[in-house]
């Protein structure tokens, strides 16, 4: 697979490019406004778009908060660590330009070599192939990939589970089984089963994608 994924552009920066067959005024919306964000995204985010503004990613200080710097509405939105005001240090840009009577959506990850990323080192995705001193995680750049996906499902009206179904038909068919007897166990509602294995399923797909990243990373990343 090398379709959409993400490239460097340094060995401290990554780019996500997509296009999607929307309006750039609807593509923005999607990635400004925090209600829209949030159902897509896949938590709930609160955003002050303006330049200065505060933006909480997560329900709580469990996760991060961002600055706004660079603002241009329905083109282009930057945000910084609080309190930087040097985006090469550490920055998230989002880009839209018309293209093709849709947009290209450019998402933009640099951080600083002296930045030390945040992730707990014992989860499945956490490790370094591209080096110790590389922030790039495969858990973490596939994340962003996974969300790009649902952007397009979103935009699409699709669900965001659409394109994501892993290529593990058996571990499938276990969480199928296991939910089954709950659900015939009285256990747990059918409803709640049904969310059950879209979730279970997401964080198959999510890790057979780190795996993906891990080559795509090893191989790629530029040398120091």
């Amino acid at each position: 697979m090398t379709a959409n994924l993400a490239t460097f552009v340094d060995r401290y920066t990554m780019k996500h490019v997509r296009d999607y067959p929307h309006p750039v005024d609807r593509v923005w919306r999607a990635i400004t406004d925090d209600g829209e964000f949030s159902r897509w995204f896949g938590f709930q985010c609160t955003f002050d778009m303006r330049p200065g503004g505060r933006c909480q990613w997560g329900p709580d200080a469990h996760y991060f908060e961002t600055q706004i710097g660079r603002f241009e509405p329905t083109t282009l939105v930057e945000h910084t660590a609080v309190g930087e005001t040097d985006p090469n240090r550490w920055g998230m840009r989002f880009k839209l330009t018309e293209r093709d009577g849709g947009t290209r959506f450019e998402f933009t990850q640099r951080f600083d070599p002296s930045v030390v990323v945040g992730y707990e080192p014992d989860r499945l995705g956490a490790d370094t192939p591209g080096g110790p001193d590389s922030p790039w995680r495969p858990g973490f750049v596939g994340g962003f990939h996974g969300a790009w996906d649902n952007l397009g499902n979103y935009l699409d009206g699709a669900p965001l589970s659409r394109g994501q179904e892993p290529k593990n038909v058996y571990f499938g068919q276990l969480v199928d089984e296991w939910l089954w007897r709950k659900v015939n166990e009285g256990e747990l509602t059918q409803d709640v089963a049904d969310r059950y294995a879209d979730e279970l399923r997401s964080v198959i797909y999510w890790d057979e994608m780190n795996g993906v990243y891990r080559e795509h990373i090893r191989e790629t990343i530029p040398k120091k």
